[in-house]
């Protein structure tokens, strides 16, 4: 876009010239296809990140509460401590600078080009860079995992829990550093490993359930909930219903008529919409370090009886009957097999077993009617199997 722009404005300068040359004609050609091109490049129009620009929030004395604020672009500044937050009670101006208990000097140079916001995140990716490494290995850890090999995520200190396989995190964070901080092949180094491939289905008579009945040492694979958002999303996916538009107002994700990502749902700080809440979704007024997944009864009355269950089941139900087209000749368990086993292949992506062909059959009946179609599709759409990864 910054280049379109550049551009436009070149033009815009041709365009002003009264008898323009045959050179400047071939240009301004030129400079015309050339931002029909950029312009022509996916995603151009959609709304990307504001960029951060250097600039000062001061509190201005105004009245006795002093909450007149006033904002200065260009004009980075150091800035006093409040003592106890308040702006009355003003301690002494701390320069900008890294925090010296992560630096590798014992006096961190001061931070002089602009706000400091570079020479910040340059320093935590060096001085601090062990420490960095390891949080966010950790953190990829416990995305696909569950649970971090250091428990406390947000805590690496000295009241935080010790790593469960310190080798093999300092291991993961050097060789992380090493491949240039690639998210990519951290991702690709953990879910190729032994230890990500194991079945979280075991025989619990086997002697590794008594000596680690936690999975602390990672003997199976962890059986994980998935998100709200991730949960959510799905649905939406797998009925074609998700609107995959990019930026925009966020919505209430009480609406069941919502079909955009989760991501857009609306967050308020201080009430949290009831359905992010069911699902375990944290209080936006503090900081969470994990997901503390819940297992309750509201829930499962949540898939059983919410409309937006309900609108994802007809979804599911058109998408099917639009997709299996029979001779007439075809019998009705024919249709019902058929109808169910596109169900399974679009939900699961797999084919279903016998048992589930039976109970399927054993629901619907022989004369099953639209009302049976759709509980059977919203029932297919509770199961564990959606919203756990074994």
């Amino acid at each position: 876009r910054a280049e379109v722009t550049r551009i436009e404005a070149e033009l815009k300068k041709l365009r002003q010239e009264k008898s323009p040359s045959d050179e400047q004609t071939a240009k301004i050609a030129e400079l015309e296809r050339r931002v029909a091109e950029l312009r022509g490049t996916p995603n151009f129009d959609a709304p990307s990140a504001n960029g951060v620009i250097e600039a000062s929030l001061y509190v201005l004395p105004n009245g006795p509460n002093q909450t007149k604020l006033d904002y200065k672009p260009g004009e980075p500044r150091d800035v006093p401590i409040q003592r106890r937050g308040s702006t009355t009670n003003l301690g002494p101006i701390v320069p900008r600078r890294f925090l010296r208990v992560l630096s590798t000097e014992a006096e961190p140079p001061l931070f002089t080009h602009g706000s400091g916001r570079l020479e910040l995140a340059d320093a935590i990716v060096t001085d601090a860079a062990p420490l960095a490494a390891r949080v966010i290995v950790n953190r990829v850890w416990m995305h696909h995992f569950g649970r971090g090999l250091v428990a406390t995520p947000s805590d690496f200190g000295s009241q935080g829990e010790r790593p469960s396989h310190p080798e093999l995190l300092d291991e993961l964070a050097a060789r992380f550093i090493e491949h240039g901080w690639s998210l990519k092949w951290l991702h690709r180094q953990i879910v190729q490993s032994a230890a990500y491939r194991q079945s979280s289905v075991s025989d619990r008579s086997k002697p590794d359930h008594e000596s680690d009945p936690d999975n602390r040492w990672l003997c199976r694979m962890n059986r994980r909930r998935l998100e709200i958002e991730v949960w959510r999303d799905a649905l939406l996916a797998v009925t074609d219903s998700l609107d995959r538009r990019i930026g925009g107002t966020p919505m209430s994700l009480a609406d069941a008529n919502n079909r955009r990502r989760t991501l857009y749902g609306l967050i308020n700080r201080r009430e949290v919409d009831t359905v992010l809440a069911l699902n375990d979704f944290p209080s936006a007024e503090r900081h969470s370090p994990r997901r503390e997944p819940t297992t309750t009864p509201l829930q499962q009355l949540f898939v059983l009886n919410s409309p937006f269950m309900q609108q994802r089941a007809a979804a599911l139900k058109a998408k099917i009957e639009a997709e299996i087209t029979l001779p007439a000749e075809a019998g009705s368990t024919q249709v019902g097999e058929a109808r169910v086993a596109a169900a399974y292949r679009q939900v699961f992506g797999r084919e279903p077993r016998r048992d589930e062909l039976t109970s399927a059959a054993k629901f619907l009946g022989s004369s099953p009617t639209d009302e049976d179609w759709r509980d059977y599709f919203q029932a297919l759409l509770g199961l564990n199997e959606m919203l756990f990864v074994d």
